[in-house]
Formats: C-alpha cells, sequence, structure tokens
C-alpha cells in the first residue's frame, strides 16, 4: 500500500510542477500545438492518479487506506483541485487561439504568389529520414498537425511535408513543384513508399521479443523492460492490431525475461490479488513492475557503502629490555646476580623462565636456536655460563670473556603501523619491488618501506603468490604499548630492482643474507 501512496503522491507533485513550468512558458513558445500537448500530457497524468485511486481502495482494506497518510492528507482531493484549474487554463488558451484562427480564415486569401513569400506558422515535428521505425510516429503527427488543419491550404501542407522530409525520403518528391494538385501526389508517393505495415510489425515484434532477459535484480533494466514493451505495444496499436487482448501472452513472455527474485515475488502478488479463476491483467503487471523497481532503487540508495580511506601512520618507538633475574634494564647474561649464582642456580632460572640454553633468549628452545655462537669451554650447543662444573678456570674464564664483550644495546627498536579512520588521504613512501618466485618467475609487488625497522614482514597471502618455502619459527614481534606478538614462520628471500641494483644486508627472520633491493 505504501508504494501505491508514493506514487500517488508522485503524481500529484507532477500535476504542480507542470502547472508552475507551463506558467514561466514565454509568450512566444505559447501556441496552439503546444497548449494541446500540455493538455494532453495532463490527462494522461490524471488518467494514472485514477487508475492508482482506484486500486488502493480495490486492493486494500478501506478502514486501513482512511487512516493511510493518503486520506489525511487529502492528496486526492488536492490533486483533483490542481488538475481542474491547470486544465481550465489550458482549455482557455486553446479556445483563444481557435477563435484567432477562425477570424484569420474568414479574411480573403491572398494571391499564392503572395502567400509563398509569407511565414508560416510554426509546426514542431520530428524531421523524417526514411527509418521505417519513425514512419507511425511521423505520419500520426503529420496528419493531426497539418493534414487535418483547416487553416493551411494545398501548398503550404506541401511545403510542410518538404520541410519535415530528409535524406531517402526527401529525395522522393526533391523534384515535384510546389503548385496546387501536388501535395496528394507527394503524399501518396511517401505513403506507397513507407507505410509497409508488415515490415514495421515484423520490426516492433522483433524489438519486443528481443529485449534482455535479467539475471539479477536491477531497478534500470526492470524500467528498460517496461517502457520498451509500452512503446512496442502503442506501436502495433498504431497499426490496427488489437493488443489489448494480449495481456496474457504479454505477461508470459516478459516474466521469462524478469530475474528470479522477481518472478517469485510476482507469483505471490498474482495469487495475493487474484483468485484461481480470474487471469491477470497487464496493467496488474506494470504496476507490480513498476513498484518492483522503486523498491530496489530506494533499497540501492540506503546501502551504498559510505566512502571512506585509512590513513597510515609508521611510528618508530622503543621497548627496554628487562632482565628475567633482577628486572633491570640489561639482558641476563650482564646480570650480576646470574654471574654470582652457581652454575646449578644458573640452570635453573633458564629452566624456570623458559630460556634458550644456548644464546640466554626467550620464545625458543636450543634446538630452534639460529645462533652459531657455542659454548667457549666444550663448543657445544649451549652458553658458556651453563658449562657444567669441571673446569673452573676455564669456566671463569669464559664468564669473564661474555661479561666484558656484552657491549650491546638494551634497548630494541619496533617498527608498529596504526591506521585511524578519516576522510582524506596519506602518501605512503612504497616501492614496486621484482620479487623472484619458487619457480624461477620475477614478479611484482608493492613493498612499504620503513628505514627504522630492524627487521623485513611479508604478508602470508603474498607468500603463497610467490609459492614461497616457510621454515616454523617462534618468536616476538614487539610492538606499541609493550605488547608483543608472536611470530610461527620465517623465510629467505632475494629481491632485485627493476632499474637500477645495489647490494644491500637485510634480514629475513633470523637469518641473515645479501639481497638486491630498489633504491627509492
Amino acid at each position: 500500500m505504501e508504494n501505491i501512496i508514493n506514487f500517488q503522491e508522485d503524481l500529484y507533485e507532477r500535476i504542480v510542477k507542470a502547472k508552475t513550468n507551463f506558467k514561466k512558458s514565454p509568450k512566444e513558445r505559447i501556441t496552439k500545438e503546444y497548449v494541446d500537448s500540455r493538455l494532453e500530457n495532463l490527462e494522461q497524468l490524471w488518467f494514472e492518479f485514477l487508475s492508482g485511486h482506484k486500486d488502493l481502495f480495490r486492493s486494500y482494506n478501506a478502514k486501513d487506506v482512511k487512516g493511510s497518510s493518503y486520506v489525511t492528507k487529502n492528496v486526492y482531493d488536492k490533486a483533483e483541485e490542481m488538475y481542474l484549474e491547470y486544465k481550465c487554463d489550458l482549455k482557455t488558451l486553446s479556445k483563444q487561439f481557435e477563435s484567432k484562427l477562425i477570424v484569420e480564415s474568414n479574411e480573403p486569401k491572398p494571391k499564392v504568389s503572395n502567400r509563398m513569400h509569407a511565414n508560416y506558422p510554426q509546426i514542431n515535428i520530428p524531421h523524417f529520414s526514411g527509418n521505417y521505425q519513425e514512419w507511425t510516429t511521423f505520419k500520426s503527427l503529420f496528419k493531426s498537425l497539418v493534414i487535418n488543419n483547416e487553416c493551411l491550404d494545398e501548398i503550404q501542407r506541401l511545403h510542410y511535408l518538404k520541410c519535415y522530409l530528409k535524406g531517402e525520403a526527401e529525395q522522393l518528391i526533391k523534384h515535384v513543384p510546389i503548385e496546387e494538385g501536388n501535395f496528394e501526389r507527394c503524399w501518396l508517393v511517401v505513403n506507397e513508399r513507407y507505410n509497409d505495415k508488415k515490415w514495421i510489425c515484423h520490426h516492433v515484434l522483433k524489438r519486443f521479443l528481443s529485449q534482455k532477459n535479467l539475471t539479477t535484480e536491477s531497478s534500470v533494466g526492470l524500467k528498460e523492460l517496461v517502457d520498451t514493451t509500452n512503446e512496442c505495444l502503442a506501436s502495433l496499436a498504431s497499426l490496427g492490431i488489437k493488443v489489448e487482448e494480449w495481456d496474457m501472452i504479454v505477461i508470459h513472455l516478459i516474466n521469462l525475461k524478469l530475474d528470479p527474485e522477481t518472478r517469485r515475488q510476482w507469483e505471490f502478488h498474482c495469487t495475493a490479488k487474484t483468485t484461481s479463476d480470474e487471469l491477470p491483467t497487464y496493467q496488474l503487471f506494470v504496476n507490480f513492475l513498476k513498484e518492483r523497481f522503486s523498491a530496489i532503487n530506494r533499497l540501492s540508495q540506503s546501502n551504498k557503502p559510505i566512502n571512506t580511506t585509512t590513513k597510515i601512520k609508521a611510528l618508530h618507538i622503543t621497548k627496554t629490555v628487562t632482565c628475567v633475574l633482577c628486572k633491570e634494564n640489561h639482558k641476563i647474561n650482564q646480570c650480576t646476580q646470574f654471574h654470582k649464582a652457581s652454575i646449578d642456580a644458573r640452570r635453573k632460572i633458564v629452566t624456570n623462565n623458559n630460556l634458550c640454553f644456548n644464546c640466554l633468549g626467550e620464545n625458543h628452545s636450543a634446538r630452534e636456536c639460529h645462533s652459531k655462537v657455542k659454548c667457549r669451554v666444550c663448543k657445544r650447543s649451549h652458553n658458556s655460563l651453563l658449562h657444567p662444573k669441571g673446569d673452573n678456570n676455564g669456566n671463569n674464564e669464559a664468564s669473564e670473556s661474555i661479561a666484558s664483550s656484552s657491549n650491546d644495546t638494551s634497548q630494541v627498536v619496533s617498527c608498529l603501523a596504526s591506521s585511524t579512520l578519516t576522510y582524506q588521504q596519506v602518501l605512503l613512501a612504497t616501492a614496486l619491488v621484482k620479487a623472484v618466485s619458487r619457480r624461477g618467475e620475477n614478479l611484482i609487488i608493492r613493498a612499504l618501506i620503513d628505514q627504522g625497522s630492524q627487521s623485513s614482514f611479508i604478508t602470508e597471502s603474498t607468500v603463497q603468490y610467490l609459492g614461497l618455502k616457510k621454515m616454523s619459527a617462534k618468536g616476538r614481534i614487539s610492538g606499541c604499548e609493550d605488547n608483543t606478538w608472536r611470530c610461527r614462520w620465517s623465510l629467505c628471500r632475494s629481491s632485485s630492482a627493476q632499474e637500477r641494483e645495489s647490494s644491500s644486508d637485510i634480514f629475513t627472520g633470523n637469518r641473515r643474507e645479501k639481497a638486491k633491493i630498489i633504491r627509492t
């Protein structure tokens, strides 16, 4: 019901707008033909409004209709009043033009020689260039505005006929002089050439049947389907074909071209509006399609996503390394308490804190450690500070050597990429890198350049795109606010520049290799 009410309100607004635009029309545009065209348009709008009004009260409960905005806002009364006012204005002007033409026709006609140099009244008719598809429309307009116009004589009609024929059609009567008695002959010649009802009917039916099928819900597609069907039926009716008896045939053919969901909704609508012994009408089908494409159009407008962009900020932060034993800002191999502890106590500290026995690092075991440094006493895979008792001198010597050479910085630089929602754009430092896939192919990928990052990172989707082999790895990635994220995989790969090349050291995971990178 809401769709019909919206359609009725739209028709009322169109009547109001038509009257307003007519009032604004310049005087030179207001002719009898212009007024008649406006009057025909008004009658068409009022006919559709009355049809919708009847459908509303016929299809829905009267109590529900009376409680709707259609009745409370007096839409029908306002539309009827506006229709009568507008029609009265147009009728008045039309009669004035008719009276003027009658007075002019009673005056003595000038001679032919003088009439040929007179300014003929302007009649707006589309030009006809010989296209069979346009003949029916041109013929109807020309007969209504020129042939049936009693104010025009034969010479004037022939003049208009020559003016509105172009191209191939113009060549048919190009050499016929404008004289008395030649109009009927010229009009007959043009009719015999282009009034081929069989050809026109064939073309119209071909256009009607060749309309494209809809696979998805589309308001534009439904509108084109309805408009083209109405045009074809009007053209066939102008040929004298009784298309008003084709309702079920047209409904069946158009229904086959609808998308599955619209076809399903039509079955529900048809079942609700008709009984089992009634056949749906073409007008009911058209009204359903109009409501359908209006609803789809409104839904598509409300579901449009808001265009937003993401601003990326690259920040560099530092995280202080904390000793697991004394909680001071240094590594455990630099801790005084750890050095003072016995070998057994050191081993217990490492075990309780899940540290690596080889490098004393976190989040991995000695078996998974990538460090190449071994025990300085026995050259085995454990830290020199954890060497078993047996050679105290060697152990003390190794302890002093490690303590004196441990001048590493106590800070780790990490890279954080944070995103905030904004409606502005930002230019990022990126580069197109030529990466070698596992199959040896050179593929172009986009890289984000962060000169402050100590490690290189790659997305898993890019790894799959290049077909690279992953290696299991355990580690932590430090970020903002002392948060850490676990790293599951690492890999080693080389890349080369597209233009000039240079050699540089890069880190991928926990392994070091030579690679070629782009200079930007």
